[in-house]
């Protein structure tokens, strides 16, 4: 969903945003809209509820993904792209829920071993 402003609710947007369960993400766009809010719902009533929560503080628009030829795609290294290597504390600062699962598994395997 894309949520444009009326102005007087521009920072409450993000605020609600991080309290609703249904968001996955939420990012500060350029364009005609100020947020892009990715969400996840169990039913067509449910996506209607989160809309009317978002509603109160702007004009929304609403796409429903149908599906995703492209997925995940990884950035190809540039001269901008830092390529060499990182540090575990780096990592660890971009880690998400699922990596986390992962390592933890792995550093589990580990120690079995």
């Amino acid at each position: 969903m894309c949520i444009r402003d009326r102005g007087e609710h521009y920072n409450k947007i993000a605020t609600v945003a991080h309290t609703l369960s249904e968001v996955l993400e939420c990012h500060h766009v350029t364009g005609q809209d100020s947020y892009m809010i990715k969400v996840i719902v169990s039913s067509m009533v449910h996506l209607e509820h989160v809309i009317s929560q978002m509603r109160k503080y702007g004009e929304t628009t609403t796409s429903i993904v149908l599906s995703s030829p492209v997925k995940g795609k990884m950035i190809a290294a540039g001269p901008s792209v830092r390529v060499g290597p990182v540090s575990y504390t780096h990592l660890r600062a971009h880690e998400t829920p699922e990596h986390l699962v992962c390592r933890l598994l792995l550093e589990k395997k580990k120690k079995k071993n």
